[in-house]
């Protein structure tokens, strides 16, 4: 490997502290973010990998879990994730009922329009740890490709939020970081 893309390859596998994404830049525009969280239905169905994660992960536990189960999605973004994982589970008969968090009012603006609404599916504007303060508590806490825009300090608060409030497992998938990502 030449020293050039060795160094390339260290920068794509570690994560830059100091950059921010432009959907987290106070100052973007709210249009573009908009159509940016109603895309990710689509990305997240190419590059993730939530209904292999549903299959082995999150529908063994709601054969044993209380009935409805409750599932949280932390930073739900636009909310297709939540959605995509409820919707299956009642496919599979599950009672359920899922609840996605974000702290920024244009995604939960996307999360909540009319034509992506789903029974028993909320959205609703707070941090993890304002559950963590109101004593809540869920079947499943879940997120996906939130990790990577948290900081150092907020990385381990998030984590140990989904620690309280998950009673049975919780679920992190984040984006992966190299050459072929």
């Amino acid at each position: 490997m030449h020293r050039r893309d060795a160094a390339l390859s260290m920068t794509l596998r570690t994560r830059d502290e100091h950059l921010r994404e432009l959907m987290d830049d106070p100052l973007c525009a709210p249009a573009r973010l908009r159509r940016t969280l109603q895309r990710f239905g689509i990305v997240n169905r190419a590059v993730s990998s939530w209904g292999r994660v549903y299959e082995n992960r999150i529908r063994p536990v709601l054969a044993d879990a209380a009935k409805p189960a409750c599932v949280l999605d932390i930073g739900c973004g636009g909310g297709d994730v939540l959605r995509r994982v409820v919707k299956r589970a009642r496919q599979d008969g599950f009672s359920i009922e899922g609840l996605g968090i974000d702290p920024n009012p244009g995604a939960l603006a996307v999360a909540n329009e009319p034509r992506r609404a789903l029974a028993a599916v909320s959205f609703r504007l707070a941090y993890s740890h304002d559950l963590v303060a109101d004593g809540a508590s869920f079947d499943i806490v879940m997120s996906n490709h939130l990790l990577h825009h948290l900081d150092a300090d907020a990385l381990p608060r998030l984590l140990s939020d989904s620690e309280h409030l998950a009673t049975r497992i919780s679920l992190h998938s984040d984006i992966a970081r190299g050459r072929l990502a």
